[in-house]
């Protein structure tokens, strides 16, 4: 008899993960962020430690990372609780008195070191939605957490920046030249040393925030693809992506081909499509924290490029728990009454 044939060695790690943007909440006071890692099409989750989000996570109140970056950088929103008082911003230029129900926190967390930094006056961010990150081209660790807010009927908008190494808000004025209508952004995507606000009805505000002086330009989307304002604004974020595959920026659109009949049926599922043949290849029963079924969206899950750290380690990843070094305690956020 011949000798038996040696054991096939395992699969090469997968250079990117599909992370689930709602976090999942450990119930140990003592826990660490960890990372649930698997190949795709099998969702990746995060946990993190109940002191960055002490509150029972509910349908409408639970953590989510905004954005997952190559460098192994995840931008985190965790609210601290109910408000117990009004929310009051006196600063040079800005002053703001109003009420929110929750106290905002925002985390950069390091998924190579497991630390977690809480970003302080979390206040001053207006929309979540509007809030990216990107690591400095030069490196360093450097990064910088920016929202772009546009102001309807200004020549100008504002980017309120947060740096590493400057420790605090930046109001930036850029001049604003873009067509005049609301914006919803349903990613804010770091490419190519810019930051990327993507509307799915419209197109895309790219500026560089660590220049001193940005300037914002814009993309449309392909021809035939723009859609009128608030147009399937409800359904839009199901069939339609822009994220970045093979470090390209791309534009999905997914729609049923009448011609053929059958029906779209993808509201369970996350799959794999080979563009250039032109099929699914894989298809998995999704596995995400939350929301419900009957709400899931593109903007439920990141497709996130690993960072070297983590891939190098990860072996096959068949759904092993990435345990990280302990999280930092966030600094005390203040809730002003």
């Amino acid at each position: 008899m011949p000798p038996p044939s040696p054991p096939s060695p395992p699969p090469p790690p997968p250079s990117w993960v599909i992370l689930g943007s709602v976090a999942r909440v450990s119930a140990r006071e003592d826990a660490d962020l960890s990372l649930a890692l698997a190949p795709p099409p099998r969702a990746s989750l995060l946990t993190i430690p109940p002191r960055l989000f002490p509150d029972a996570p509910t349908v409408h109140n639970f953590p989510a990372v905004l954005a997952a970056d190559p460098s192994g950088l995840l931008l985190l929103h965790a609210n601290q609780g109910r408000a117990t008082g009004p929310l009051v911003i006196d600063r040079p230029g800005q002053r703001q008195f109003g009420w929110r129900e929750f106290v905002d926190g925002y985390f950069v967390l390091d998924a190579a070191t497991g630390s977690a930094f809480a970003i302080p006056e979390p206040e001053l961010v207006t929309e979540k939605t509007f809030l990216g990150i990107l690591t400095h081209p030069g490196g360093g660790g450097r990064y910088v957490v920016a929202e772009l807010q546009p102001i309807i009927g200004c020549d100008y908008a504002e980017l309120l920046c947060f740096a590493s190494d400057v420790g605090e808000w930046v109001e930036k004025k850029v001049p604003d030249t873009l067509p005049r209508r609301w914006w919803v952004p349903a990613a804010v995507i770091a490419h190519h040393g810019r930051l990327w606000w993507a509307d799915l009805s419209f197109g895309l505000i790219t500026c560089d925030p660590f220049a001193d002086a940005p300037a914002l330009a814009f993309v449309p989307l392909p021809p035939g693809k723009a859609l009128r304002y608030n147009e399937a604004a409800w359904v839009l974020h199901r069939y339609r992506v822009v994220g970045l595959s093979a470090r390209k920026l791309r534009f999905v659109d997914m729609y049923r081909n009448r011609d053929r009949g059958g029906a779209l049926q993808i509201s369970e599922h996350l799959f794999g499509v080979d563009l250039r043949a032109r099929s699914v290849v894989e298809c998995e029963v999704y596995e995400l924290v939350a929301p419900e079924r009957d709400v899931v969206a593109t903007r439920f899950v990141h497709a996130w490029e690993l960072p070297r750290a983590l891939s190098s380690s990860s072996g096959a990843m068949d759904q092993t728990e990435e345990k990280l070094s302990p999280a930092s305690p966030p600094s005390v956020l203040k809730n002003k009454g």
